[in-house]
């Protein structure tokens, strides 16, 4: 599945939750359904090869339990639970709540897993992540599970997916991403295109 199926994220959602950020690179990526939910503790943590320099792209967190809004409900009224993208600290409002299942102040859906959405059956995937990183001249992106409390701004060697990029046009970049243990079932695509003239 290379294109998002899902296209209820936009720039308005991404930006919601950090009105003064400044972006100068979109990442837009599909994940295996398999890519594992982060365990307590940890997040996942985007690394880009930029001029011979690691540099950070941001983090984000992965959960099997997130109902996009109050309105995401199964057939049986029940909120349905997502394989989804968020970013670290996310919390929605609870059961019981006026505004239940819709993102509190400050946390955002980012996109879900590849898959099948649980109402329809019909394709769904695709993740939109902006980050305040000129990607112009990445060669590679990796991804890794680093701890929340770690002292250091290096990777970890605990890398997830890696993926060396191509150019396709100007200011945009493409790679598929696999596993370096071997782990085929967890794998993605990853498309990088960077805002050259007008930085949002």
């Amino acid at each position: 599945m290379r294109a998002s199926h899902v296209l209820w994220l936009s720039c308005a959602v991404v930006l919601a939750g950090c009105p003064e950020a400044r972006y100068a690179s979109v990442l837009d990526y599909n994940f295996s359904a398999d890519l594992p939910a982060s365990a307590p503790g940890y997040h996942y943590e985007q690394f880009a090869t930029i001029n011979g320099s690691v540099v950070s792209l941001g983090t984000f967190v992965v959960r099997y339990d997130v109902a996009l809004s109050q309105f995401d409900v199964g057939s049986d009224g029940r909120p349905n639970r997502r394989r989804a993208v968020v970013n670290v600290g996310f919390e929605a409002y609870p059961e019981g709540d006026p505004s239940w299942g819709d993102p509190t102040p400050g946390s955002i859906i980012y996109g879900v897993l590849d898959g099948s959405d649980p109402t329809t059956s019909l394709p769904v995937g695709g993740v939109e992540i902006m980050t305040p990183v000129d990607c112009t001249g990445a060669t590679e992106i990796f991804i890794t599970v680093e701890p929340d409390d770690r002292g250091t701004a290096l990777p970890s060697h605990d890398v997830v997916l890696q993926g060396y990029l191509t150019q396709k046009l100007q200011g945009a970049l493409a790679g598929e991403l696999t596993n370096p243990d071997g782990y085929a079932r967890i794998n993605g695509h990853v498309s990088v295109v960077v805002l050259v003239d007008d930085v949002i």
